[in-house]
């Protein structure tokens, strides 16, 4: 009985020895997944930033004043977030890579759009198509999509013909 009970201990313990082995092979994964998700969700909420500072001050996206203003106080808003960001350094590097984005296209605009910088454009401004418009376009693509019918019909019947006159 007596040997009964040892060799028990010894699979507990043996049993407990793997777990504990186990347990700390995961924790370094499990720490390092964790940290990636915290990465992940930090860049992702710093892309949404990114894309609301887009929205807010960029003039080639259209919008009304009133979405700017609400975009710029969403920006505001996320001020924990943005701090943190500004902390980690995250938002620095990011906006020294936009700013060197902006300054190379800007360079390359004025290099090559000298006349048109003589002569400024209108800001572009969201218009609605006219419903006439709508239904031109409309009509015009039901008339492709039957004349392509069409076409594929005759298709399949020079090609029935064929088969009937090879037989």
């Amino acid at each position: 009985m007596r040997l009964v009970t040892l060799g028990l201990q010894q699979r507990q313990q043996q049993q407990q020895q793997q777990q504990q082995q186990q347990q700390q092979q995961r924790q370094p994964q499990q720490q390092g997944s964790g940290e990636l998700l915290r990465l992940h969700a930090q860049l992702l909420q710093l892309l949404l930033l990114q894309q609301l500072a887009a929205a807010a001050f960029c003039p080639d996206i259209c919008c009304s004043p009133l979405q700017r203003q609400r975009f710029a106080a969403a920006i505001l808003e996320d001020s924990p977030l943005v701090l943190q960001l500004l902390k980690d350094g995250l938002w620095s590097r990011c906006a020294a890579t936009a700013a060197a984005a902006a300054a190379a296209a800007t360079a390359a605009a004025a290099a090559t759009g000298a006349a048109d910088a003589a002569a400024p454009k209108p800001p572009q401004e969201c218009v609605e198509p006219k419903p006439e418009e709508v239904l031109t376009a409309k009509a015009g693509y039901s008339e492709r999509l039957q004349q392509q019918q069409q076409q594929q019909q005759q298709q399949q019947q020079q090609q029935q013909q064929q088969q009937q006159q090879q037989q």
